[in-house]
């Protein structure tokens, strides 16, 4: 069961702050949607809480400070956004790294203004097309859902529609996708992701150790995909942190996207 930390408790003497303090290469990892931006109706209006993208920017000068340094600080943005979408919202730093689609776009800093459109084979791409057909014609019988189009993926939003409603849009979509070989479902918030890609985030978070070579790698995410990410992380040496309520195999517990700042606050009192 993970322990709730409350922001009063985010201090260097701290468990937390010690781990933090003590890595020699640590890696800030966060999901956006959820915990950095509270969760909103419409995907494009998702943005930082303004304490939180002030201490990002901070976060993000700091790598750039201490990259080349014996203890580095990186600081990576992990979505199942897109990061065409990604680098809308989040208006990341110059110094970070990007996980896109749920770990299947990967962008050091070095590459975050490359084009970030993953390849995809012509079947890849007759399938994407049958998928949207298949989930546009779900969304049409289902006043209240929409539809939000990715790179890899389109996905069935629920938000703000009554419980019985959300669920018989989600399982008509599950059924009608059902027979669609190379699909790949993910459930998370009120939403249904069917993807032609398959990855994960604890892929992701993999890539981003191997790049940076982190010894500590702290992964904070709210959703339901994020635990993946927590999955591949070591317990006892890396942080896990679960953003709100809800099941998780997370180490640690805030309780919202409100609660983040003075986590990535204690981060650059234990870091600068």
């Amino acid at each position: 069961m993970s322990r709730v930390v409350v922001p009063e408790n985010f201090r260097r003497e701290s468990e937390l702050g010690a781990r933090l303090q003590n890595a020699e290469r640590l890696l800030i990892a966060l999901d956006f949607d959820g915990t950095i931006s509270p969760l909103v109706a419409r995907p494009e209006d998702a943005r930082a809480l303004p304490a939180t993208a002030r201490l990002l920017r901070k976060l993000d000068e700091l790598a750039a400070a201490t990259v080349a340094s014996a203890r580095p600080t990186f600081l990576a943005l992990v979505s199942g956004r897109d990061i065409a979408s990604l680098q809308v919202v989040a208006e990341p730093g110059e110094h970070s790294f990007l996980v896109g689609s749920h770990g299947a776009e990967l962008r050091t800093p070095v590459t975050a203004n490359v084009d970030p459109a993953v390849p995809l084979t012509e079947a890849q791409r007759e399938l994407l097309a049958t998928v949207t057909e298949v989930l546009e014609s779900v969304q049409s019988k289902h006043p209240g859902s929409f539809l939000e189009y990715k790179t890899l993926s389109t996905v069935l939003h629920t938000r703000g529609m009554g419980a019985e409603e959300a669920s018989g849009a989600v399982v008509m979509a599950e059924k009608a996708l059902a027979s669609l070989n190379g699909v790949s479902l993910k459930h998370g918030k009120e939403i249904l992701e069917a993807a032609v890609a398959h990855s994960s985030k604890g892929e992701g978070l993999i890539w981003l150790r191997e790049q940076t070579g982190a010894d500590c790698l702290l992964f904070a995410g709210d959703d339901v995909t994020d635990e993946q990410g927590f999955a591949a992380l070591k317990a006892g040496q890396d942080v896990t942190v679960k953003v709100g309520s809800g099941e998780t195999i997370a180490e640690f517990r805030i309780s919202g996207p409100e609660s983040l700042p003075a986590l990535l606050q204690l981060v650059l009192d234990v870091r600068s």
